[in-house]
């Protein structure tokens, strides 16, 4: 059956030090110091890039269900399921933050949050958005860590709820997250909910610096729609699997305007978070399925479950650097 985690895209935070930031009290986080200087990076060509992970201590990188993954359309599986929001009609007070890894808003930890109800796997349970936070590259179409049918976006968006009325026995860890993910598309108008996120990150570039923020109603957040969910992991280090993905099919826009803000983020004092992007690979599937909560246009979805093992007839070439590189090798055309 399916996992016990559930993330849902809309993009994944980041970590420092050998501990999953998904899993601490961001709106802490960004009040106190703001960790910069992480023993890892986005650095493909590095041997502390996400190639090499597993070797600098985060062993759990190199497991087999690691996301973010490639969904080959023809190969997921139907199955209902409608995760949906109490409300969603009020603003959000919180801390906007540059960890040096992205950009983040966190909601303050005394303030009102919205919850996700009905989510896949947990059914009976109650999440709530603690923060979310984006992933973008310099190169249209690379910004997204997750790829449909080897098909990138702009950007991706990651929303971040941690299990509701948890006992304080009980550590948060990626048994009681979701995260929801949402691709972005460059061009068009930015949200108006999310206009002072992009906004104001020129108050934010340097590794550390934050301020305090207040959104107006997320209200694109209502109607979840068309989503695909799968068992995977943390897209940083430590990479803890046991997560479940819920990916939004629709993108949304982000006006250029918006998205030129984003390349004056630092990543520490001598150089920009864009300049090697924030985005993880693609992994492979292994044995794993994607489910769906709608039809494939054309018939039924195939849900080639066998036949989705990334072996040598069926892999993809999204994820083929998988395969040939090695720890600090970067290979030119994959990404």
């Amino acid at each position: 059956m399916i996992g016990t985690t559930v993330i849902l895209l809309f993009a994944s935070a980041a970590i420092s030090n050998g501990q999953d930031l998904e899993f601490l009290d961001d709106f802490e986080l960004a009040s106190k110091e703001v960790p910069c200087h992480s023993n890892w990076s986005y650095d493909r060509s590095a041997p502390n890039g996400p190639y090499c992970w597993h070797t600098i201590g985060y062993t759990d990188c190199n497991g087999s269900e690691q996301s973010p993954i490639n969904i080959e359309t023809d190969k997921v599986c139907y199955s209902y399921f409608k995760p949906i929001y109490d409300d969603v009609s009020y603003g959000l007070h919180g801390n906007l933050s540059n960890s040096g890894h992205d950009p983040k808003f966190s909601v303050a930890k005394t303030e009102r949050s919205y919850n996700l109800y009905k989510v896949p796997f947990h059914l009976n349970k109650t999440f709530k958005l603690k923060q979310f936070h984006m992933h973008f590259h310099y190169e249209e179409g690379n910004g997204s860590e997750h790829m449909i049918n080897c098909k990138g976006y702009d950007g991706e968006l990651h929303f971040v709820h941690h299990e509701n009325e948890l006992p304080v026995c009980i550590p948060i860890t990626h048994q009681n997250v979701v995260v929801l993910a949402i691709f972005v598309k460059k061009g068009g108008k930015t949200h108006k909910s999310l206009q002072p996120f992009f906004q104001n990150l020129k108050n934010v570039e340097q590794c550390g610096s934050h301020i305090n923020l207040t959104l107006s109603a997320l209200s694109f957040l209502k109607n979840l729609g068309d989503l695909y969910t799968y068992k995977g992991s943390l897209t940083n280090p430590g990479c803890s699997e046991g997560a479940t993905w819920l990916i939004k099919r629709k993108p949304m826009t982000v006006s250029e305007d918006d998205f030129q803000m984003l390349k004056w983020l630092m990543w520490d004092n001598h150089a920009h978070i864009i300049e090697h992007g924030n985005v993880r690979p693609t992994f492979p599937m292994n044995a794993r399925r994607v489910l769906a909560n709608f039809k494939a246009t054309k018939g039924d979805n195939k849900c080639n479950y066998g036949n989705n093992d990334d072996s040598d007839k069926t892999r993809n070439e999204c994820t083929k650097w998988y395969h040939k590189s090695h720890c600090g090798n970067y290979f030119l055309g994959l990404r």
